[in-house]
């Protein structure tokens, strides 16, 4: 049995203690090892495992990542210069297989 996807587990639990931001289609939520002073993931609520897992339905995905990734960027100054980073299977970083992009700031 495979283990709890723990980005999903946060999602239907909706907890509102870690999650930041939300729509329809993704949470935000700050990374808990974070690798600079403002560190957020932007996670789909729909449970992808990574960018070439991806079909042509999910392309849509990209696009509301990038559209939450503007809204983060316009929180405050300090937020306005940005990565943004995206570790696709094991070998690039990825830990959690659940894809997710990490807005460091």
């Amino acid at each position: 049995m495979e283990p709890r996807c723990v980005f999903c587990a946060i999602i239907e639990e909706n907890e509102k203690k870690i999650i930041l931001y939300h729509n329809e289609y993704l949470v935000v939520i700050k990374d808990i090892k974070p690798l600079s002073p403002i560190h957020y993931l932007i996670i789909p609520r729909k449970h992808l495992i990574n960018i070439r897992e991806m079909d042509e339905h999910d392309a849509s995905y990209g696009h509301h990542i990038f559209l939450m990734a503007h809204k983060l960027s316009r929180l405050s100054a300090a937020h306005s210069h940005f990565q943004l980073k995206m570790n696709n299977g094991m070998h690039a970083g990825q830990k959690i297989f659940h894809m997710h992009a990490h807005f460091m700031a």
